[in-house]
């Protein structure tokens, strides 16, 4: 039993939702509305990681009951990755973000500092793909240049290097006077 997971159950709209903790016998009790109750892990202690994507599933809650027990949740350990990011030349890498990736599941989030070292918390057992995410392009690959110590490389290609030097030259934004605006109607 994993105590004091935060627990959330998503109901009926958008926003409905009941947060629970888990107690020390990994038990935890709310409320929702008949239908459809998406369970999702929102925080759990060190060591521990949720697979999966449950949430993704909702359980069915039947009406004119009152209680319903939800499946067990299950979770595995984790183990910390710590890391080498560098770059084309290979120079750290600072300030990136980091993360290990199964399937469409990110797990493990880490961010470089001023030497390109990262550490985050993988899954046990799950065999992750380690990339890096730029706010202006998404998640992108790396290539494992050493696997101990874990030595990753980024390499921006062409295109990335075109889009940051024209964004680099753009304004921040853009002001038109009334004047202005009208003639180019």
């Amino acid at each position: 039993p994993v105590a004091k997971a935060e627990i959330s159950l998503g109901y009926g709209g958008f926003h409905q939702s009941d947060q629970v903790t888990t107690d020390d016998n990994g038990e935890y009790q709310g409320r929702v509305l008949p239908g459809g109750v998406r369970v999702q892990i929102i925080s759990l202690p060190d060591g521990f990681v949720q697979l999966g994507a449950p949430w993704a599933e909702p359980y069915q809650v039947p009406k004119n009951v009152d209680s319903f027990a939800l499946p067990t949740i299950e979770v595995v350990g984790s183990s910390e990755m710590k890391g080498l990011l560098i770059g084309a030349d290979d120079q750290p890498l600072a300030n990136i973000e980091v993360m290990a990736i199964e399937g469409n599941r990110r797990y493990g989030f880490g961010k470089s500092d001023a030497e390109g070292r990262f550490t985050m918390h993988v899954p046990d057992g799950v065999d992750t793909q380690i990339k890096v995410y730029l706010e202006t392009r998404g998640s992108l690959p790396v290539q494992v240049v050493q696997k101990d110590p874990l030595v990753v490389k980024y390499i921006a290609d062409d295109s990335e290097k075109e889009m940051e030097a024209k964004r680099a030259l753009m304004p921040d934004c853009l002001l038109y006077t009334s004047d202005a605006a009208d003639e180019e109607d």
